[in-house]
């Protein structure tokens, strides 16, 4: 799989059955929280989202987490000193970084969310011109947080290209991207612009998940597009947050910041009945 990010050509060794997708457009068939928006055709938007007292809350918060988890993971780190865009440099080995990664996972309720839930429920709202919630009774994959931690080359923390739509459970909402630490033009969450309105017809991608440079993931990959892939990075500052469609194509985020880990917060929100 090839695809153009920050000018470069970046080539992923995947593999795994692959399908062409139907003739058609997902969103005909399915709840469009972007439709209406003066961001519809682009399918994300980049906004102020916290005030400071919320974005240290959140980044101590998180920090706390990632901290727990490392020692979960057995190793050992000066707690006072501790910066999380250096996380690169106290975990390096990789069976250490799913550990942690493990961890967050358990701890991934909204109930362990730093800051209140319903202050980004209110934004995305705002945003969408919608009434949506991160936590919906009606839907299980709703009421979770996600940290995602990438860390510089030589490391490999990235997922594929995809849409998180692929997975069923994962449709009819809106995500939110937010920085914590190390996000910046050459290490942010890559998208391909107005890809949620595509014909999945142009788009070949692995038939159930995938495997990319022998590490495995749930969610299926792009393969090829139809006249290439060429993803735009946005630049999204400390107090910001990015909200896009899941049915973007989005991931592939290589980080190329030379000495920096990015950490970041995702949360999916569905329309509030």
């Amino acid at each position: 799989m090839e695809y153009r990010l920050n000018g470069e050509l970046v080539k992923l060794d995947l593999s795994g059955p692959v399908e062409i997708g139907s003739n058609h457009c997902l969103l005909d068939y399915d709840d469009n929280l972007v439709s209406g928006c003066s961001w519809d055709r682009a399918g994300f938007t980049v906004d102020e989202f916290l005030s400071e007292q919320e974005l240290t809350l959140l980044t101590e918060g998180v920090r706390r987490l990632v901290m727990d988890a490392l020692i979960d993971a057995g190793l050992a780190i000066d707690e006072a000193a501790f910066r999380l865009e250096q996380y690169h440099t106290l975990c390096r080995e990789q069976r250490d970084h799913l550990s942690v990664i493990n961890f967050l996972k358990r701890r991934a309720s909204l109930r362990n969310l730093p800051i209140p839930p319903s202050c980004l429920d209110r934004k995305v709202s705002q945003l969408c011109g919608k009434t949506v919630s991160s936590d919906v009774v009606s839907v299980p994959a709703s009421g979770f947080f996600f940290i995602r931690i990438v860390r510089p080359s030589p490391f490999v923390d990235n997922n594929p290209p995809h849409k998180d739509v692929w997975l069923d459970r994962l449709r009819h909402a809106v995500n939110l991207y937010l920085p914590i630490a190390g996000s910046s033009e050459n290490s942010s969450l890559p998208l391909v612009e107005g890809s949620h309105y595509w014909s999945e017809s142009r788009i070949t991608r692995t038939s159930s998940g995938a495997t990319v440079n022998g590490v495995s993931f749930s969610v299926p990959s792009v393969v090829s597009v139809e006249g290439g892939v060429t993803m735009v990075r946005p630049d999204v500052g400390p107090r910001q947050g990015m909200v896009f469609s899941p049915y973007l194509i989005h991931g592939g985020a290589i980080n190329l910041e030379p000495d920096l880990t990015r950490v970041s917060l995702e949360v999916r929100f569905w329309r509030k009945p």
